[in-house]
């Protein structure tokens, strides 16, 4: 198998850091209707940089899978899927009969977010 160039490797996770944190999206029209699954031992999660899941959906829940990474959770743990059905049951059911408050369209992160290596890497081409 060919070894990977760890350079590369950063590079990729510098793209996905930027492209999937959802600070870098508009925000949601009521952020407490969100429920946040977060698998501890997740291979691929953006540390550095990032605006915290709590700020970007403030007033939201955030649950924490400890022992477990997205796929190996989905894939092996029946409880872990019965929660995530039952959370989207409770969810819809507090949908408020009134809309919510007025947010800014503007998304928290920016593109300031990719860091300075990512930079570097993006100045070659």
């Amino acid at each position: 198998m060919r070894q990977v160039d760890p350079e590369v490797r950063n590079f990729l996770r510098e793209l996905l850091d930027f492209f999937t944190h959802l600070g870098n999206f508009p925000p949601v029209a009521d952020p407490r209707l969100v429920t946040s699954v977060i698998a501890c031992n997740d291979a691929y999660v953006p540390r550095e940089d990032v605006v915290p899941l709590g700020v970007v959906f403030p007033n939201s829940e955030i649950r924490y899978l400890p022992q477990s990474g997205h796929v190996s959770t989905y894939v092996r743990n029946a409880l872990w899927n019965q929660d995530f059905r039952h959370s989207g049951a409770t969810r819809v059911s507090r949908i408020p009969s009134q809309p919510p408050p007025p947010h800014s369209a503007e998304p928290l992160a920016s593109v300031d977010f990719v860091s300075s290596h990512a930079r570097r890497w993006l100045a070659h081409f």
